[in-house]
């Protein structure tokens, strides 16, 4: 009986283990979207952090490999000039853990930070890439609408 309970919890786990890989987390509460409602003066860069886990499916992949298609295609000379930064972060590496608890990830996420002065003073969660990452086109048109409410904020 003991067994049979064991399997029963470690089939259990692994199935939750599996959901979080495609997406499930869209019922839970929504992280809050900025540090700062209000940006004071004009921020002078964008970064754009994809956070990930050492296990990457495929819908985790899609996220970086669309991301990085997003700003090739529509932010190159931003992407040149410094003013975005893309940072593809494993948060099981123990010096990345804090982003964590930072940006309060339930699971991979793509993350708009706004900087000022080398400080962050505004942050977005882009939680829809979960339910787009299968449309490509969705899933670009959604990034670019998120970069460029951010990059009104550039000056």
């Amino acid at each position: 009986m003991k067994y049979t309970n064991a399997i029963a919890v470690a089939g259990l786990l692994s199935l939750l283990l599996v959901t979080d890989c495609n997406g499930s987390d869209s019922k839970k509460e929504p992280a809050v979207d900025t540090v700062k409602d209000t940006v004071s003066a004009s921020a002078d860069k964008l970064t754009i952090y994809y956070f990930h886990t050492t296990f990457r499916c495929w819908t985790c992949n899609q996220f970086e490999k669309l991301t990085k298609e997003v700003l090739a295609e529509s932010y190159a000379d931003k992407v040149s000039d410094s003013i975005i930064e893309f940072k593809v972060i494993n948060v099981e590496n123990g010096k990345n853990k804090h982003f964590v608890d930072d940006y309060r990830l339930v699971t991979k996420s793509l993350i708009l930070s706004l900087g000022q002065s080398g400080k962050q003073v505004q942050w977005k969660n882009l939680e829809q890439i979960w339910q787009l990452a299968r449309d490509a086109e969705k899933f670009k048109t959604y990034v670019r609408k998120g970069i460029d409410e951010y990059l009104k904020k550039v000056g």
